[in-house]
């Protein structure tokens, strides 16, 4: 991997970590589809070193990039702010290169629970109920991180 060129802004594996477990909302990037590369926002949630992320069950453009090509790339941007007299943006990113594995059976269960905990925490037990209904109907993906870097400018 390329080193960061800013390393006075170069942020620590606690500050990726803080990060990933605050925010919910990040962009998917996958290998390329028909020439091009595919970046979408998606929700997400992060636990133990792994990216957890969902979709309608075999539909769509990011279900078939990873099941062509495994390897990802997710970035989340948070505070940002332009400080426009100092010709600057104020921002925490982080971005983590891995690989995306497919879950199934009580992974999937286990993974759609926790999403439900982590994103919709006044719904929980209609969130676990939702779960248990929809399973069939979404494919479940955890994202193992090789690689992260974290950026902070303030």
């Amino acid at each position: 991997m390329q080193e960061m060129r800013r390393k006075d802004r170069q942020g620590t594996r606690e500050d990726a970590e803080r990060i990933l477990r605050k925010e919910t909302f990040g962009v998917l990037s996958t290998a390329a589809m028909e020439g091009y590369p595919y970046g979408v926002p998606i929700n997400y949630y992060y636990e133990d070193g792994c990216i957890y992320i969902h979709a309608a069950r075999n539909a769509g453009k990011k279900i078939a990039a990873m099941r062509k090509d495994p390897h990802v790339c997710f970035t989340v941007c948070t505070d940002v702010k332009l400080r426009a007299e100092a010709f600057t943006t104020r921002f925490q990113s982080v971005i983590c290169f891995g690989t995306a594995a497919e879950l199934e059976g009580e992974a999937k269960r286990k993974a759609l629970q926790g999403m439900i905990r982590s994103l919709t925490p006044d719904f929980v037990e209609a969130g676990l109920a939702y779960v248990d209904k929809a399973l069939d109907a979404v494919s479940v993906f955890c994202i193992h991180i090789d690689h992260m870097t974290a950026k902070i400018h303030d």
